[in-house]
């Protein structure tokens, strides 16, 4: 698992919540080392990450796609919890640079981008880490360090 970017503790908590999460029963233990079926646990894991970024992409598509928004705005389409997630993003490089400045009522300059272009953004979003965890390439086996090799 931690080869797949997941840490050990993460898994353990699916693992003892399997009722809820779905996760995949063992195939075994060697040693202090649990497996499972490659297979199983990949297709349970993409579907985990299917799932949370279903959750990501409800996005307020509502206006005309060229209106100009602030972050408060963009952050509110994205059904984030303030805008200082959008500049915290943007810090990060997992938000485009604005498509224009404005001028605030106090007289500062603040970024604004065209609702077309937070929409894009929403859709290109991965879910954690912006990471392209759907096309990891695949192993025989998933342990925990992961995976047993089918009939094992």
């Amino acid at each position: 698992m931690a080869a797949r970017g997941v840490p050990r503790s993460t898994a353990d908590g699916w693992y003892r919540d399997r009722a809820r999460t779905g996760y995949p029963e063992k195939a075994g233990r060697i040693g202090g080392t649990d497996y499972w079926y490659e297979h199983e646990w990949s297709a349970w894991y993409e579907a985990h990450l299917r799932g949370k970024v279903g959750s990501l992409t409800q996005v307020d598509r509502r206006g005309d796609p060229d209106d100009l928004v602030d972050a408060a705005e963009a952050a509110r389409m994205l059904r984030y919890a303030s805008r200082d997630v959008i500049h915290a993003n943007r810090r990060l490089g997992y938000f485009p640079e604005p498509d224009a400045y404005g001028t605030t009522s106090r007289g500062r300059r603040t970024p604004l981008w065209k609702r077309s272009t937070v929409w894009a953004a929403a859709d290109r979003r991965q879910g954690m880490g912006e990471c392209d965890h759907l096309n990891w390439p695949r192993f025989g086996l998933v342990s925990s360090r992961i995976v047993a090799p089918p009939g094992w």
